[in-house]
């Protein structure tokens, strides 16, 4: 079973899922633009300042995504692993950045297609919103405990 976590950035996603690590769940180990900004040696401002390269970045993130959760997909029920963000939130940043402009359409169109496909495999997500990231200022990372 495929459970992603989800929130804007800043929202504690990485939190939740290091937690949840340390927990003994089943993680899938990502930082997919983190890693390829790295790789590249770019900076996200110089990646969104050039059309092409935006392209090349996003197309780039979608497919690790894919090929890091593939093994996982078709796991039983009672094997959960947690991933870091949906398909759904790749399209919101690939549209926000490619959008815009109109001048994309044909490649916005097929990546929805592709995160529509891949987004199947995800069972369940958990959207951490504006109220977590303040829990998260207020209580320390070691006060904050999950259950089974």
């Amino acid at each position: 079973m495929l459970v992603a976590i989800s929130g804007s950035q800043g929202a504690g996603k990485s939190t939740v899922l290091d937690k949840l690590k340390a927990s003994g769940y089943n993680v899938i180990d990502r930082k997919s633009s983190r890693s390829i900004l790295d790789e590249w040696d770019v900076t996200l401002q110089e990646v969104n300042g050039n059309r092409d390269l935006t392209l090349e970045f996003q197309d780039e993130i979608i497919k690790r995504k894919y090929i890091d959760e593939l093994q996982y997909i078709d796991t039983q029920y009672d094997e959960v692993w947690f991933t870091e963000r949906t398909y759904a939130d790749l399209f919101t940043y690939a549209l926000i950045s490619l959008g815009k402009d109109n001048v994309n359409s044909k490649w916005i169109d097929h990546y929805y297609d592709l995160c529509k496909k891949y987004h199947k495999a995800i069972q369940m997500c958990f959207i951490l919103e504006l109220e977590y990231l303040m829990l998260n200022m207020m209580v320390s990372e070691d006060q904050i405990s999950f259950t089974q």
